[in-house]
């Protein structure tokens, strides 16, 4: 599906890291985590595993700039400037609107901003995601993997400098899932573009994590190279992940 594009080649814009620095969230007076430190390396992807509930959903909304963050917490991008603007999210949820088409969808944020539409960029990344023949289509019209990659589509539409997905391909098919992966990988190399990624899929963050974090009980007790944390026999929850995770021979 990935296919190489004078149009997105040439970015040379720096790569941007962030850092959450004595993260504190609580939700309805209970403490989610408190002085979390977590780092995504400039141009990199980091993944981020954990049991359900210990807030990796939330951590990335106070990223986001979407709130809930605690007194005291900061959020730094490397270069010291500001992440609002260089930032796109992805929401688990369906957020498309319905009464747009596709394309219509994809060229939302432009539109926002006073801009005129890209409609030769929004068809490009269209294509990206195996979606430019459904251009047209209203999201009612689209099965949910599909509906998926239009929402990948519209967090790129933004050249976003960092990218934060919560779950991006939960509700694709192992073989479209595969290739969105693939498609955000090259993207994220050409542009040096910073990926965080939550996610349950061990095999995925083991093909292309450059570094896992994992979170437990409000608390990064495991973090580093994919190699480090899947290799490292004490790295508890990564085994725990393995043992249930059927092997490809």
């Amino acid at each position: 599906m990935a296919r190489n594009d004078p149009s997105d080649s040439g970015d040379s814009r720096p790569s941007v890291g962030v850092r959450v620095i004595a993260g504190r969230l609580t939700y309805e007076d209970v403490v989610l985590f408190d002085d979390l430190g977590v780092s995504v390396e400039a141009g990199a992807i980091t993944c981020l595993l954990g049991p359900s509930g210990v807030g990796k959903s939330s951590l990335l909304r106070l990223i986001a700039g979407l709130g809930g963050a605690g007194s005291g917490t900061r959020v730094e991008c490397s270069d010291g400037r500001p992440i609002a603007g260089r930032i796109a999210y992805m929401d688990q949820r369906d957020l498309l609107l319905p009464w747009l088409d596709v394309i219509g969808n994809v060229t939302l944020e432009s539109r926002l901003r006073g801009a005129p539409a890209d409609l030769p960029r929004a068809m490009h990344l269209l294509d990206r995601v195996g979606l430019a023949a459904d251009a047209h289509e209203t999201p009612a019209r689209l099965s949910g993997g599909m509906r998926q990659r239009v929402m990948i589509a519209m967090a790129l539409a933004c050249r976003p400098r960092v990218l934060i997905a919560d779950e991006p391909t939960t509700a694709l098919d192992v073989v479209t899932a595969s290739e969105i992966v693939a498609v955000l990988h090259a993207l994220q190399e050409r542009r040096n573009m910073g990926m965080l990624f939550i996610t349950h899929d061990l095999l995925l963050a083991e093909r292309i994590a450059d570094t896992i974090v994992v979170l437990r009980a409000g608390k990064v007790v495991e973090s580093g190279s994919r190699n480090e944390v899947i290799g490292n026999p004490k790295a508890a929850y990564t085994r725990e992940l393995l043992a249930c995770t059927p092997r490809i021979a």
